[in-house]
């Protein structure tokens, strides 16, 4: 389930839910955040960013969260 919108200023922003359950607590550890595709907006891109996926095979967890 998932849709999208746009604002009247053109933003347009998608989600799909992610329904899957997820250890909490869980730390990232230096190496997997140096492999974290982040893309900063030019505009406050510390506040304004997107967070690319990895690939299947890199997730840690060993179990796909694409369905």
């Amino acid at each position: 389930m998932g849709s999208s919108t746009r604002t009247n200023e053109g933003l347009e922003i998608h989600y799909r839910i992610d329904s899957n359950d997820y250890p909490k607590g869980r730390k990232i550890t230096d190496s997997e955040m140096s492999q974290t595709q982040i893309k900063r907006n030019a505009f406050h891109g510390d506040w304004n960013y997107e967070i690319k996926p990895r690939q299947l095979r890199q997730l840690a967890c060993g179990r796909s969260l694409r369905s």
